[in-house]
């Protein structure tokens, strides 16, 4: 819950996209926009699918994909954006308990941050790969991080609710391509122990609406879901 608090925390609150660095300089945020969600999802299509299906897709059903991914993104634009620290999950946290309120919650890993969707951390830390969040909790946390958020100005529930169906498929989808990357190219063979978890994911997040035309793309063309 105390993770929850954080991510709210941050949101809640308008964020710079120009950091002054020590020394004087400046470091602009890149923006996780279409194109850099899009050159994700490369991973899933060019790793995961060999991998599940023994072959490359057809270009007509790779074309399918693109279109219907173009259009999920398409639907991000103009959502509630602020910093992304892009890996919020069980690895990159620690409890602080000698701390008093959030400062007892401390991040590691945030070097590729960026600027982009809010619901982009939530859905990491709601879905993480390595750690199985069951369907309860993951519900229990994104309930929360909404309450928290409810009353700020701006925060529309719903279309949080959507972006965020949106942005845990996608990041599921990139994880199956890293982790199949890492075992058939680099021979990490352990890093499939963690498939059929992200494979229960993604049929979670498939259950939202916004999500139905690659349900049905996915049925099509991937082994079953759970």
């Amino acid at each position: 819950d105390a993770d929850d608090d954080l991510l709210a925390a941050i949101h809640r609150r308008p964020r710079p996209a120009v950091l002054t660095l020590p020394g004087g300089g400046h470091h602009r945020l890149p923006s996780l926009g279409a194109a850099a969600l899009s050159a994700d999802l490369a991973m899933f299509t060019d790793w995961y699918v060999p991998h599940a299906t023994g072959g490359r897709l057809p270009p007509d059903a790779r074309a399918d994909f693109d279109a219907i991914w173009a259009d999920l993104f398409a639907r991000l634009e103009g959502a509630e954006a602020s910093w992304v620290l892009f890996d919020v999950q069980a690895p990159n946290l620690l409890w602080l308990a000698e701390r008093d309120g959030l400062a007892r919650i401390g991040l590691l890993d945030f070097q590729d941050m960026f600027v982009g969707p809010v619901a982009y951390d939530v859905a990491s830390l709601c879905q993480d790969p390595r750690v199985t969040v069951p369907a309860l909790l993951e519900g229990a946390l994104r309930d929360r991080y909404i309450a928290l958020r409810r009353a700020d100005p701006g925060f529309d529930a719903e279309r949080f609710r959507e972006a965020y169906a949106i942005l845990a498929a996608g990041r599921v989808l990139k994880n199956l391509g890293v982790f199949a990357r890492l075992a058939d190219h680099a021979g990490k063979r352990a890093y499939l122990a963690h498939v059929p978890r992200l494979c229960e994911y993604l049929s979670r997040a498939l259950a939202h609406p916004v999500l139905t035309g690659y349900a049905q793309w996915h049925a099509r063309h991937m082994p079953p879901l759970p």
